[in-house]
């Protein structure tokens, strides 16, 4: 049996109330766009795809010792855009700042899991928030605009202090996330990794 599932950051309920917020005032009916559900935004790390039941042990291994070396870090959740660029939005995302922390926090992991002979990861990791998926063309100039008026906009603040293994079932009304384990940061805020 395999499981499809990805190591995340998950987000605190106070940023997802605002995070729908934003989303609510952008879902007008001239955009075409599937808007993620508030209780499965979450910062995604390392997207692992259907991986072998077996293999579960290992990914769990390599997501420890990556939290054991690494230390609480705060983050602004912030600035609206699309990939791969607004202009031909595909992907409606929020930003985050500063970027490096996280950035440095999927090396962790990723050198943990090379170790363990998993597969490099297939695009360079972009920390961000997916907001929404564009299914079609339409509204995308008003979109656009709209991205470009609000790219700076501020939703609000979290300390990042652990990663969870997340399982994904895809189902017709969207996927269903289950947390499988959650790896607590080892060292203190301060402490050199």
């Amino acid at each position: 049996m395999t499981i499809r599932c990805f190591v995340a950051v998950e987000l605190p309920e106070a940023l997802k109330k605002a995070l729908e917020s934003l989303r609510i005032r952008m879902d007008l009916p001239q955009f075409d766009v599937r808007w993620v559900q508030p209780a499965n935004l979450h910062l995604t790390l390392r997207f692992l795809g259907e991986i072998p039941e077996e293999k579960l042990p290992l990914v769990e291994e390599a997501s420890a010792r990556a939290a054991g070396i690494s230390s609480p870090f705060s983050i602004k959740i912030q600035g609206l855009g699309a990939f791969p660029k607004p202009e031909a939005a595909r992907v409606v995302w929020v930003g985050v700042d500063p970027e490096a922390p996280l950035i440095e926090l999927e090396k962790k992991l990723s050198r943990e899991l090379s170790a363990l002979k998993w597969p490099p990861p297939d695009k360079p990791f972009r920390p961000h928030l997916t907001l929404g998926r564009v299914k079609s063309s339409r509204g995308l100039g008003e979109l656009r605009r709209l991205l470009e008026r609000n790219r700076e906009e501020k939703i609000g603040e979290m300390v990042v202090e652990e990663i969870r293994l997340i399982r994904s079932q895809l189902q017709r009304s969207g996927p269903i996330y289950t947390v499988l384990r959650r790896f607590p940061f080892s060292r203190r805020a301060g402490e050199a990794a």
